[in-house]
């Protein structure tokens, strides 16, 4: 099978998997809340978050009526020609997976806005690794919690502390309205753009990477003493994971980039041999 259609096959499975099945991680996080949650509104949300994302699964059903903005990351192994068929093959899987799943086309002109489309430009990031082989990730990105995203440009000379604090507020603003509990992915470094692309990759991997855990758990330690709690409800759970990603930066500078998701954090990963 040529890489093309290889990639195409994989991304239309990973994006038919985000869409409907929850990542193993989300749902553990979920359901250990809910039995850890003594606030009776807080968990009887919950409740119906874990039977909606049951509901999905048994139904092949989307988890969500915001189907998201789907994002492709692809990481390229040693050796491994690269060219545009690579890309336009990832979209035509994308495509083909939100047709044939009835996924809700989300997709329009920012200008002119009109009818949406099932297809479009969508973000299509291409990395190159050391290992062998290709990994393919997918994220469904809704925007009832991407409209949220914060860029903070910090002084070079603030602390961590501060760091801390920003993340907070900007979870603070964004209450109810996004569909609490989230998953924060936090990028920081590189440049503007480069934090924000961090921030959005951490939601990629499994809640609680161990490079900056402890920088982790204390954020979401005083995120979730917010008490906005699932859908609003108050509670123990405003958060329920955060991934941190780092990149050099400038003497001059400290970009901070908070990608909020909502509780449905959907995201599917494949690494396959070419």
């Amino acid at each position: 099978m040529k890489l093309s259609d290889k990639l195409e096959k994989n991304t239309y499975l990973l994006t038919t998997q985000a869409g409907i099945v929850l990542r193993a991680d989300v749902v553990k996080a979920l359901a250990n809340a809910y039995t850890m949650e003594k606030n009776v509104k807080a968990a009887n949300a919950f409740k119906n978050i874990i039977d909606n994302s049951i509901c999905a699964v048994e139904q092949r059903l989307a988890i969500c009526q915001d189907t998201g903005m789907p994002i492709v990351f692809i990481e390229v192994g040693k050796g491994i020609k690269v060219d545009g068929a690579m890309v336009e093959a990832v979209k035509k899987g994308v495509f083909a997976a939100y047709r044939d799943n009835f996924f809700r086309p989300s997709l329009v002109d920012p200008l002119k806005r009109r009818k949406p489309s099932y297809i479009g430009e969508i973000p299509v990031y291409v990395e190159f690794t050391k290992k062998s082989g290709i990994k393919l990730s997918v994220l469904l990105k809704g925007f009832g919690s991407e409209n949220k995203t914060k860029l903070y440009m910090l002084n070079p000379t603030d602390t961590v502390d501060e760091i801390i604090d920003v993340v907070v507020d900007a979870v603070r603003e964004a209450g109810p309205e996004s569909c609490p509990p989230f998953f924060l992915g936090i990028g920081i470094g590189g440049t503007s753009d480069k934090c924000l692309y961090l921030a959005k990759k951490a939601l990629l991997a499994k809640m609680g990477n161990e490079r900056h855990g402890s920088l982790a758990y204390d954020i979401m330690k005083k995120v979730n003493k917010l008490a906005i709690g699932p859908m609003g409800m108050g509670g123990d759970f405003t958060c329920l994971g955060v991934n941190v990603k780092t990149a050099s930066t400038h003497i001059a500078g400290l970009p901070v980039g908070v990608n909020i998701n909502c509780h449905a954090l959907r995201s599917a990963s494949l690494r396959f041999d070419v």
